[in-house]
């Protein structure tokens, strides 16, 4: 799962905006599965610091196992 965050801190899920609240709901949804999938953070090279904290901070909250941030764009 590719989830991007923009220079002025906009998220999105697999190229679809999402807010902070449905970003959450997703993670735990994805952490339920059996299998997890991994996340792919990706945050634009110039995006606050918070707003990528927070995202990772969702994924480690809600349970996934799998994740990792690649080089911002």
């Amino acid at each position: 799962i590719r989830i991007m965050i923009g220079f002025s801190g906009e998220i999105s899920w697999m190229g679809e905006p999402v807010t902070r609240q449905l970003l959450d709901q997703r993670m735990k949804v994805e952490a339920a599965r059996d299998i997890q999938p991994e996340i792919h953070i990706e945050p634009d090279r110039d995006a606050k610091y918070g707003v990528v904290a927070h995202v990772m901070a969702s994924a480690q909250r809600n349970g996934l196992k799998k994740m990792g941030v690649i080089g911002g764009t």
